[in-house]
């Protein structure tokens, strides 16, 4: 099927018809070092996608699914393939040089040559499986993105790319976390528990609003955002539902929102992702 059936599954929310397979062809290429190749074919389709956001969707979407040793698992079978992660990410956190590349991704991951997006993918497998912990709040996701990219396009130290993995597949399983949480029944708290609720779904609403900018065929349904709990007794965090159409069709999923106490008593509006039911699909904004 090739790298491009993959870009469908890989679009903002509005995808639909998905394909494991093709996620995880594009999961495969990031990890190989071959996701620019993939971005490119994305843009000669008129869609802008960059390279750390096309291949960490495809890695939390084979998180989301199971499917994260697949890549790792041979004879051994999963426990040889977690041993197999440890091993990558151990490696690379030892390396103490900039990594310099031998030959071209295809011949390197022919040979088995440690490279940073390899590093990258195991670490983001092993912070996921593992359930590190990476609080969004001390993240600069802006600088968490620029070592990501550099990551996948090879231009990075394998000690990096093994951590800036890690962060990344703890905040994935952190929303996973999340979603989970919001399977059993909530009950609603009022902003003497914590964030004001009314401000809060405002500040949402407004994020969900912006974000929509750039979905390629769902159109955000403005004011829909409706939050249903918010829960403070770790990070705080309100979620709730908001309703999109689809060609027509009117669509209503779920949303989590991590909420951030600043130092005077006040909180912003953090990471905002959602659990598309329909094509199995989540994706976040910061």
């Amino acid at each position: 099927m090739g790298l491009l059936g993959g870009f469908i599954l890989l679009l903002p929310i509005g995808s639909y018809g998905q394909d494991p397979s093709s996620v995880a062809e594009s999961r495969l290429a990031c990890a190989q070092g071959l996701g620019q190749q993939a971005v490119n074919r994305v843009r000669a389709m008129g869609i802008q996608m960059g390279l750390a956001d096309l291949c960490v969707k495809a890695l939390n979407w084979t998180a989301t699914n199971g499917k994260l040793l697949d890549i790792y698992t041979g004879e051994t079978g999963e426990e040889g393939a977690r041993v197999l992660v440890t091993r990558i990410t151990g490696n690379a956190r030892s390396s103490t040089t900039q990594f310099r590349a031998s030959s071209s991704p295809e011949d390197m991951w022919d040979k088995g040559v440690l490279t940073p997006s390899l590093a990258f993918d195991a670490g983001f497998t092993q912070g996921f499986l593992e359930k590190t912990s990476a609080s969004s709040g001390s993240i600069n996701m802006a600088e968490l993105k620029r070592r990501t990219e550099a990551c996948l396009n090879l231009n990075q130290s394998l000690a990096v790319c093994a951590e800036v993995g890690r962060i990344q597949g703890a905040l994935a399983n952190q929303v996973s976390s999340a979603f989970s949480d919001t399977s059993t029944a909530p009950t609603p708290r009022s902003g003497s528990q914590g964030p004001d609720r009314a401000q809060t779904e405002a500040a949402i609403d407004q994020k969900f609003q912006n974000w929509a900018q750039s979905w390629s065929m769902d159109r955000y349904n403005p004011g829909s955002a409706h939050v249903t709990n918010i829960d403070c007794s770790e990070q705080c965090k309100a979620s709730g539902q908001f309703s999109f159409t689809r060609f027509g069709s009117l669509h209503t999923i779920a949303f989590v929102a991590f909420i951030q106490s600043e130092s005077d008593g006040r909180y912003s509006l953090g990471r905002l992702c959602y659990d598309d039911n329909t094509t199995n699909m989540r994706d976040c904004t910061d």
